[in-house]
């Protein structure tokens, strides 16, 4: 009788430990889904200032939005004339404000370099991208 109790015991144990493992591993991937959004329009934002020498005006900002397949999990802007991108991730499970504000640094021969700064979202969500540089 007692070795069905410390089985027992032993699988509560295990799964006290397994599931907080799986849904933290559950919220990432979904953030790692809703980034990659991210990471699409900035290659778009990258290939408008190579082609057109600036950032998108107001209408044309609005016009590489509507290209995104959008998930309903993320309000996503472009700030025109600027080429920053804010995104807001609304995820169940996953804490804090979530809220990332990537700036573009234009160099030199169309490079561009992104700043994180002002970004409330954990940056162990951002270590796997290449958003930020």
């Amino acid at each position: 009788a007692m070795g069905g109790v410390g089985t027992l015991a032993s699988a509560g144990i295990a799964a006290a430990v397994a599931i907080p493992a799986f849904e933290d591993y559950q919220g990432k991937a979904e953030i790692a889904t809703e980034l990659a959004q991210v990471e699409q329009l900035q290659q778009e934002l990258i290939m408008f200032y190579v082609d057109q020498g600036r950032f998108p005006t107001a209408e044309e900002a609005q016009n590489l939005l509507s290209t995104l397949p959008g998930s309903g999990k993320m309000d996503l802007s472009l700030e025109p004339d600027t080429g920053s991108i804010n995104a807001q991730v609304y995820l169940p499970g996953v804490g804090g404000n979530n809220l990332l504000i990537i700036t573009p640094r234009p160099g030199d021969g169309g490079y561009i370099d992104w700043d994180c700064e002002g970004s409330t979202l954990d940056p162990a969500h951002l270590e796997a991208s290449m958003l930020c540089n």
